[in-house]
């Protein structure tokens, strides 16, 4: 990677990083709260696991992440939790 990549990857890192910062104050400003959208494949995974499809939710969602087994229980879990 030369040197004027590094510094064109640099440089957009900071633009990023302001935009964020702009986008916050306007939501602060506004009273607005963010809520991040889901990922299809979790709303696919919420679905399997109310019609007690554990396992092919487990596999779903360590098809689409790099999560361990054990990392993908803990959020099972905690989506069975939220149902």
């Amino acid at each position: 990677m030369s040197m004027d990549n590094i510094g064109d990857i640099g440089g957009m890192k900071y633009a990023i990083s302001q935009l964020e910062k702009k986008v916050d104050f306007l939501f602060r400003h506004l009273n607005i709260e963010y809520i991040e959208p889901e990922e299809q494949f979790i709303l696919e995974a919420k679905a399997m696991l109310r019609q007690r499809r554990e396992t092919d939710a487990v596999m779903l969602i360590r098809k689409h992440t790099n999560m361990s087994l054990g990392d993908t229980k803990m959020l099972i879990e905690d989506l069975k939790q939220k149902l």
